[in-house]
């Protein structure tokens, strides 16, 4: 009776989430990062993985995506509703995993708070991999404590499995699965045993994701763009903020309520978990057949012959011409002339990429090989054995991967609030846990302010977590852009979210033919400034130009902003004068202005994103 009542509540909660989810699924504009990720998705499976070398991202949910797209189309609530899929799964999940940790009752509320979550329902809404992968750590995370529970061979096949295609999704991945490795690794000095079990399954992950390690090497040596945020108290304020479901209550007042609430909250939660250990743990504990570890040393050794293999081959006099063809051919407007100096640069990199690979192969055999050697036994822990807590383990959890990923963020830009968004069930299972230890009274009036605070939260959501409103920048060229008139772009990445809503563009031009181009120029100009930055290929236009018009939209300075500022988005309207002289600045110093620059199929001569825009609008 008790089980019916508990999945009848978990029904309801997983209706309540999916109406929060779907209620203006396309209110909001496509993002920047939206549209590159469905032009990628729309590409032929061959030209998925060639585009994605020189992307940021592993290739699974591009290809995911690319199916589902091919069902369902590519509208912006087609697009974005595969997130919302991965996002109700999510909650299934994590109903599963407080349950076995704690209790239903807990499971309940945990299910409940994930449904409410400001934070999360903008990831599900939002047509990228970030709600794909919050399901695969969830579902990772399941298979990691029941094979620390009870462990059987099924739940490391399953781990493997679930752990490979959550690294193949996203590269954050990597930091949930270096943080179970320390939980481990602690648990396996604590009892002072060796967690063999374990440890062969993370070389048999670690093989299968050989298929994707070369170019993720590649993308780890080449992408060197400066981090948006910095690891800062300002930052694990932010984080913390969003992870609770006050973060969007306008009230300054309820607000400092909601945050000590939480505060008080999470403490309490981790001073009762101390309580509760793993019983049993015993991870190491299973014999491992000779088979199965022949299996793994073929398998390296073949890896570090195919890895060897390319680096020999990979010259770029043959591979190049290939690569060209499968990326240019048939390919979109956006997407022509789009070998950029920088994909050169990544493409020169993969042979050093290749040996890198097979050098960690090579680790991994010998690795491999010396775990072999032990003897496995399963091993009767005595009854006064210290078994690892839950504490250790939410602590490993919760601040191993914020680390890591301040670390790794030094080279490459992950310190990013979205991805943090994978800690959010940790968390909320801490307070879940919290709020159940409670009596009964106390309980009811904490649940009952959380889910205020939550509502609260909806009333000024048309502001929190809004996209930049491309569309309204797209309709606006739309109704006044004349056949003759131009569009200069501040920003490269612009391009894509105007061709998404149907401003398609020409190729553009080398920086070295702009005066000219200018001084040719039969109709007005005009002028998109998206970002708040020094990106802009053309400086004081309008000392030589007559403005005619401006227009504001709603916009974020960078990615990981979720308050966008009104008006940061402008696009302004020039007449052409008597005569006009153009100017033309040098190109910025930094890193990204050089790596942004344009699209053509010449390196030798720098470009300026001016694109010859044609009045049209896409009809889906």
């Amino acid at each position: 009776m008790r089980r019916t009542f508990s999945l009848i509540v978990l029904g309801f909660l997983l209706l309540v989430a999916a109406g929060l989810r779907i209620y203006h699924l396309d209110y909001k504009s496509l993002s920047i990062d939206e549209t590159i990720g469905t032009y990628y998705a729309m590409e032929p499976v061959p030209r998925i993985f060639i585009m994605t070398i020189n992307d940021v991202h592993p290739p699974l949910f591009y290809l995911i995506h690319h199916f589902w797209i091919r069902v369902f189309g590519q509208t912006e609530s087609a697009l974005r509703s595969i997130s919302i899929l991965f996002a109700l799964a999510s909650l299934i999940v994590l109903y599963k995993v407080t349950q076995r940790l704690f209790s239903s009752s807990a499971a309940l509320f945990s299910v409940l708070l994930l449904a409410i979550s400001p934070w999360h329902i903008w990831v599900s809404q939002n047509a990228r991999s970030n709600s794909m992968l919050l399901f695969l750590v969830l579902l990772s995370t399941y298979c990691f404590i029941r094979l620390l529970q009870t462990p059987a061979k099924r739940w490391f096949i399953f781990y493997g499995i679930v752990t490979l295609a959550a690294l193949l999704t996203h590269y954050f991945a990597f930091m949930i699965w270096i943080s179970q490795s320390i939980f481990v690794a602690g648990m396996s000095a604590t009892l002072r045993k060796p967690e063999s079990g374990w440890w062969q399954t993370q070389f048999a992950v670690g093989l299968g994701y050989t298929i994707w390690l070369p170019f993720m090497i590649s993308q780890f040596l080449t992408k060197t763009r400066p981090m948006y945020k910095t690891f800062s108290i300002r930052f694990i304020e932010t984080l913390f903020n969003y992870l609770n479901p006050y973060a969007a209550v306008a009230s300054t007042t309820l607000f400092a309520i909601g945050v000590a609430m939480m505060i008080v909250l999470s403490g309490y939660g981790l001073y009762r978990i101390r309580r509760f250990y793993f019983n049993g743990a015993a991870i190491g504990p299973i014999k491992i057949m000779r088979n199965e570890s022949t299996v793994l040393t073929l398998g390296f050794m073949l890896a570090i012959l195919a890895n060897v293999f390319m680096a020999l081959y990979f010259d770029l006099s043959r591979t190049l011409p290939i690569l060209l063809h499968h990326l240019l051919i048939n390919a979109p407007t956006i997407y022509a002339n789009s070998v950029k100096p920088y994909h050169l640069e990544q493409l020169h990199s993969l042979r050093t990429s290749f040996l890198l690979a097979a050098a960690i192969n090579a680790i991994g055999l010998i690795g491999q090989r010396i775990l072999s050697k032990y003897h496995f036994t399963r091993i009767a822990l005595s009854a006064d054995t210290r078994q690892p807590s839950y504490f250790h383990y939410f602590a490993v959890m919760m601040v191993a991967p914020l680390l890591l990923a301040g670390l790794f963020s030094l080279k490459s830009p992950y310190l990013l609030l979205r991805n943090m968004v994978i800690l959010l069930p940790f968390y909320i299972m801490i307070l879940a846990f919290a709020v159940t230890q409670l009596k009964l009274v106390p309980r009811l009036v904490i649940a009952s302010s959380i889910c205020l605070l939550g509502m609260l939260s909806y009333a000024h959501f048309e502001r929190w977590y809004c996209k930049d409103d491309w569309r309204s920048v797209a309709l606006t060229l739309h109704n006044n852009l004349g056949s003759n008139e131009v569009v200069l772009l501040d920003h490269l990445f612009a391009k894509k979210p105007l061709y998404y809503y149907g401003i398609e563009s020409h190729r553009p031009l080398r920086r070295s033919e702009l005066p000219k181009f200018l001084h040719e120029l039969k109709g007005d100009l005009w002028i998109l400034r998206s970002y708040q930055n020094d990106w802009c290929v053309v400086d004081s236009i309008d000392k030589y130009l007559i403005p005619d018009g401006e227009w504001s939209f709603q916009g974020s300075t960078n990615p990981d902003d979720l308050f966008p500022i009104e008006g940061l988005i402008k696009l302004y309207h020039f007449r052409l004068g008597t005569n006009p002289s153009f100017s033309i600045p040098p190109i910025a110093s930094s890193p990204q202005a050089q790596s942004l620059c344009p699209i053509s199929l010449s390196n030798s001569d720098s470009t300026v994103t001016m694109r010859m825009i044609a009045p049209k609008i896409k009809r889906n």
